[in-house]
């Protein structure tokens, strides 16, 4: 959570997902860090696979197809 942030209030509310929410009631708001900041010599390409593959909505994540 420190890198990717607190998932946005609309994908936490849904129904099965109360672990999410104890989550952000106990570690409060966190901004998502920016990929570049964390690996900073990836291609753009490769930031946005990786930011694609770990959204925190599963129907949000890309897929194989």
């Amino acid at each position: 959570m420190s890198i990717l942030g607190t998932p946005k209030v609309e994908d936490i509310y849904k129904e099965g997902r109360s672990n999410s929410r104890e989550l952000i009631l106990k570690f409060g708001k966190i901004e998502k860090v920016p990929w570049k900041d964390v690996i900073s010599k990836a291609t753009e390409d490769a930031l946005d696979l990786l930011d694609r593959l770990l959204k925190f909505e599963p129907e949000k994540r890309i897929t194989v197809e």
